[in-house]
């Protein structure tokens, strides 16, 4: 797909960059060398930071893989498959790679402000633009794949905001609450013959009374209910958004709570349309429904442990290890021996407190005044809103934007991006 190749005309250059500029591609002597006043490069008589510049590539890399906004398109299209599948690709794997690579490479990161920013505001914008397009998608799964958007973007700021270790958490934490979401549809989805429009559903509660409880479960751990593991992870993020006294950091705060109200509206539209509202299906289709065999219903209960208690580990390890628990990765991470230059050399602070953080109980009220609605609507229109996401689908655009560089996706070029990191490194 065209936004692919996106990603890859950063990562390709970025990591070529990294081998030009320090001579290698190991992590541990790339963090060490960066500190080295040789990074910058002279071109076209202008003087060009070459970290700031390998950083803004790498981050375009990022966009790519990890569905960010402008190459998100391709991630709702990519839950087409099979249900566990989709699991697996939305809750831990694939899109997460954007993250992991940006957090592997935190030490690096850290040196350009300017690339923190740009990360900041493509986190806080990406998490704002899936949750409003989430509230307009009928398909069960697709609106699924928009809040892993979502929950990406807030992924993404949190590093922007120079709190990888919160990302990592927010990331383990996402894994198990997004699969158990996704399983859960897919359960819906086989009772009821493939049938993925939530329009074309409603009252299956009675007849899905198990699966409607993990679905529940996973639902209140995406918004971020309060000490269930989302909350864990989601809250602290907003938190320390708020603390950060600068542009981006308000601008990511307020963005994020935004998106945590469309998260709330969403997620309890998808409950409603499928499970609470009069059906909408053919009665034949309803008596045959059937709810998860125990083979399927095994992995829902083992996710939904997680979904439930996963967010007390901050706390455990917070006791046995004396750290602070939202600081237990970052506490892992600075005893890795690759890391060990890095650590030694104390970076300038370049943020200031704005004071104690906002109280719990304004995310409470977040998702209450997002959850509103869908129960109004939801219960005496049986229905939420039209179908207008069209005013929301980039899709157009990308196609139009291929039309114009159709030599983007041309063979020889495919071949230069699959070759030349081979040839760098």
């Amino acid at each position: 797909m065209p936004v692919n190749r996106v990603g890859d005309f950063g990562l390709a250059p970025g990591i070529s960059g990294c081998f030009t500029l320090f001579q290698t591609v190991d992590f541990s002597t790339i963090f060490a060398r960066a500190s080295a006043p040789r990074n910058s490069w002279i071109s076209c008589n202008m003087r060009l930071n070459a970290i700031t510049l390998i950083c803004i590539l790498l981050l375009i890399g990022a966009v790519g893989k990890s569905a960010q906004i402008g190459s998100h398109t391709w991630s709702p299209d990519a839950m087409e498959g099979p249900t566990p599948v989709s699991a697996s690709i939305h809750a831990a794997t694939m899109v997460t790679a954007g993250v992991f690579m940006i957090a592997r490479c935190s030490p690096l990161f850290e040196y350009p402000p300017t690339a923190l920013i740009v990360i900041t505001f493509a986190g806080a914008t990406t998490s704002f633009l899936a949750a409003t397009t989430g509230i307009l998608q009928n398909d069960l799964k697709r609106v699924i794949a928009y809040s892993t958007c979502s929950q990406l973007g807030y992924m993404i700021f949190a590093c922007g905001i120079s709190n990888y270790s919160v990302s990592v958490f927010h990331l383990m934490n996402h894994a198990f609450f997004k699969a158990l979401l996704f399983l859960s549809a897919g359960s819906v989805i086989h009772a009821m013959s493939d049938e993925q429009d939530m329009r074309k559903m409603g009252g299956l509660a009675s007849s899905f009374p198990f699966t409607y409880a993990m679905m529940l479960m996973g639902s209140l751990s995406l918004i971020g209910f309060p000490f269930l593991t989302g909350f864990y992870s989601k809250d602290v993020i907003l938190e320390l958004a708020y603390t950060k006294y600068t542009i981006s950091g308000n601008f990511a705060f307020w963005l994020g709570s935004v998106s945590v109200l469309f998260t709330s509206y969403y997620s309890f539209r998808s409950l409603f349309l499928t499970f609470l509202v009069p059906t909408n299906s053919f009665g034949r289709d309803i008596l045959r429904c059937h709810d998860a065999p125990i083979p399927m219903a095994i992995p829902l209960i083992l996710l939904a442990l997680g979904s439930l208690f996963v967010g007390y580990l901050a706390k455990a390890l917070k006791r046995r290890t004396g750290t602070s628990g939202i600081n237990v990765f970052q506490f892992l991470a600075l005893h890795r021996p690759s890391n060990g230059p890095w650590t030694k050399r104390p970076l300038p602070e370049r943020t200031m407190s704005r004071g104690p953080p906002p109280p719990p109980q304004g995310n409470t009220l977040t998702l209450g005044t997002g959850a509103w609605p869908s129960f109004v609507c939801g219960r005496r229109f049986g229905k939420v809103c039209p179908s207008t996401a069209e005013c929301f689908d980039l899709v157009r655009f990308i196609i139009a934007s291929a039309n114009v560089f159709p030599w983007a996706d041309a063979p020889p070029v495919q071949a230069l991006i699959y070759i030349t990191p081979e040839e760098t490194i």
